[in-house]
């Protein structure tokens, strides 16, 4: 039998459905490298910006929009959440964490 990890595709993957911008893979990869940890929201606005929007502009809305999080709650089976914060300077700051317990 063929070794199957030498078969595995090794090019650039796009998304199927042409209106999303970012796999799945890759969305899971960038909000687990966020995870628990406050960031300033024009930060990431600059670094996942272009896979990722994110209203660095309304300080009443959302960093992320919540199909990014219900996305990843149906890849995860886990709910995703995001708090705002201020920080020094009032600079807008943004937490993303997951319920460990789906209700």
């Amino acid at each position: 039998m063929t070794d199957l990890k030498s078969l595995a595709y090794k090019g650039e993957v796009r998304p199927v459905r042409r209106k999303q911008r970012v796999t799945d893979e890759d969305l899971l990869e960038i909000f687990e490298t966020i995870i628990g940890k406050w960031f300033d929201v024009e930060v990431l606005a600059r670094s996942v910006g272009n896979l990722v929007p994110v209203n660095d502009s309304n300080p009443k809305r959302s960093a992320f929009s919540s199909s990014y999080l219900k996305r990843l709650s149906k890849i995860t089976g886990q709910r995703w959440r995001q708090k705002s914060g201020l920080g020094d300077g009032g600079k807008r700051l943004v937490k993303i964490y997951t319920d460990k317990t789906r209700r």
